[in-house]
């Protein structure tokens, strides 16, 4: 096999690993309205602050996770409570 096939099977492999892991997560992330598995993520929201000056940068500052059965939508902010400078447009343009 050439390194060129080779690569592209890890890429096969690593991508059925990413959506397995996906798929364990919805079904381990039950609605807390209604208890439907697949409570995920549907939209994140950038503005993240830097830390250096306070500007929003593109990083995540908060994701709303819906469920697709009854609807319940909750908005949870990320634990990080700054972006490092190298994220910030501002900063380092």
């Amino acid at each position: 096999m050439t390194n060129c096939h080779t690569f592209h099977l890890f890429l096969l492999s690593d991508k059925k690993e990413r959506d397995m892991q996906d798929l364990m997560n919805k079904l381990f992330s039950p609605c807390p309205a209604c208890g439907h598995p697949g409570f995920e993520v549907t939209e994140a929201i950038p503005g993240l602050p830097c830390s250096w000056c306070g500007l929003p940068t593109r990083l995540i500052m908060q994701e709303i996770y819906t469920c697709r059965q009854c609807g319940c939508s909750q908005t949870n902010r990320r634990p990080e409570e700054t972006a490092d400078p190298q994220y910030c447009d501002h900063c380092n343009p």
